[in-house]
Formats: structure tokens, C-alpha cells, sequence
């Protein structure tokens, strides 16, 4: 029997590569510790797409101002190019 994914008994799987914690607590949250973003939804796959869009979004606006970042946002950016280099053609 699946065990029923709430805030008290999360689920961990991976999306991009990047590791995230799925959990319920009236809508779908799912959250990384790596870059510290999160997506929400009244969906697993509507999470999932919100944290797509958000990582995504984020990756975009690192890049935008790579010349300017701190070096904790290199270190996302860097990440995150690492991560996602499969899923992006550019």
C-alpha cells in the first residue's frame, strides 16, 4: 500500500536532477534544500510544473546577471547549469 504523502510524511524524489521533498498540507509543496526553491499546486504535477517554471525562471535571471552575482548565487548558477544540462537546448 502507497503511503499517502503529507507534511509529517514526505516524499523524496528528483526533479532536474536536483533533489526535492514533496509534501501535503492542504495543497502540494515541493521544496530543495540546494537552491532553497519551491513549488506549489493542488496537484503533484502542478507542483512539479510551478517548480519547474520557478527554477527555471531563476536560472534565466542568474544568468542575466552573471557578471554581477555574489558568490552564493554563483554557486546556484553553477549548480543549476550542472543540473539542468540535460534538460536545456540552447
Amino acid at each position: 500500500m502507497a503511503q499517502t504523502i503529507t507534511k509529517s510524511h514526505p516524499e523524496t524524489t528528483t526533479i532536474f536532477g536536483i533533489p526535492v521533498t514533496i509534501e501535503y498540507d492542504e495543497y502540494y509543496t515541493i521544496i530543495d534544500s540546494e537552491i532553497n526553491m519551491f513549488g506549489v499546486g493542488d496537484t503533484i504535477a502542478s507542483a512539479k510544473e510551478d517548480y519547474k517554471s520557478v527554477v527555471l525562471s531563476y536560472l534565466e535571471g542568474l544568468e542575466e546577471n552573471e557578471s554581477k552575482l555574489a558568490d552564493n548565487l554563483k554557486e546556484h548558477l553553477y549548480y543549476l547549469r550542472e543540473k539542468l544540462a540535460d534538460y536545456i537546448i540552447k
